[in-house]
């Protein structure tokens, strides 16, 4: 027997209908005779339904936000197709929209469900709210949880999306992501991922001190390292160097955008 969400049912009195709503809601999907007795097509209905009212009530009665997501989680955890995943984050979005207090909340919930379920689409809309959250609110140093799980499996537009995102948090926490660029700036095979890497590496580095522009001098001093180990390599070679000489042209193009930023510090 799966055991209940305390989040959801407690504080939950019997005349307060929007709560009872939510944990009938709620309690209704764990049924093993509803389970066992509706086929996929039928139940798959029935549960994006319930997502639509859940959201419906968190969004229109911010008083039962947390209950509304303490319940769309529990449905995510028993329901792990993907579809069912995509309309629980977009439905959390809907309410974080509405309700600053739920966000690191859903922030949360949204790395459990995207390191369990992973999938291109599943991540797209986690990265659309969690874009709303940091447009709309304060920083929220929560979500760089969810957001280096995307680097790290993310494809090159995810990527990308991630480090538009860390470039504007400005407000420290950045222990995290800075070996996760630094990753990026020396050693990704995409040209634009390394790029948009080293620029926000370099933004960052303007705002935040000293802690992020040793993470750039280090990136200069192994891409240099880099660069010397390609040259020796293209001259062992006297054919079939093309894949260096490119790599050598990448690498080259970054270390002198490493090496921007780096005079850039000296003027101030």
């Amino acid at each position: 027997m799966i055991k209940k969400n305390t989040e959801l049912h407690s504080n939950t009195d019997i005349s307060d209908d929007w709560g009872s709503m939510l944990v009938a809601l709620s309690d209704v999907t764990e049924t093993n005779y509803y389970r066992s007795t509706f086929n996929y097509e039928f139940e798959h209905a029935f549960i994006t339904k319930t997502i639509q009212m859940m959201g419906f009530i968190g969004v229109n009665h911010p008083n039962y936000a947390a209950k509304a997501v303490a319940g769309l989680y529990r449905i995510s955890s028993l329901y792990t197709f993907g579809g069912v995943q995509w309309d629980i984050i977009d439905q959390m979005g809907q309410i974080c929209q509405r309700t600053e207090a739920c966000c690191n909340r859903v922030i949360e919930y949204i790395h459990r469900i995207i390191s369990t379920t992973w999938t291109q689409d599943i991540a797209d809309i986690a990265l659309s709210v969690l874009t709303m959250i940091e447009q709309q609110w304060a920083p929220k140093k929560h979500m760089f949880t969810p957001l280096l799980y995307i680097l790290g499996h993310g494809n090159t537009d995810q990527k990308l999306r991630v480090i538009t995102l860390f470039s504007r948090q400005l407000e420290g926490y950045w222990e995290k992501p800075i070996q996760s660029i630094k990753h990026i700036v020396t050693g990704d095979d995409s040209i634009q991922l390394r790029r948009a890497a080293a620029m926000c590496l370099g933004d960052i580095g303007a705002c935040q001190g000293q802690s992020v522009r040793e993470a750039i001098f280090e990136c200069e001093e192994t891409l240099v390292q880099k660069i010397n180990k390609i040259k020796k390599e293209i001259n062992k070679k006297s054919m079939d160097n093309f894949s260096l000489k490119f790599q050598l042209q990448d690498s080259t193009t970054i270390l002198n955008l490493i090496r921007f930023y780096i005079k850039k510090y000296s003027f101030h």
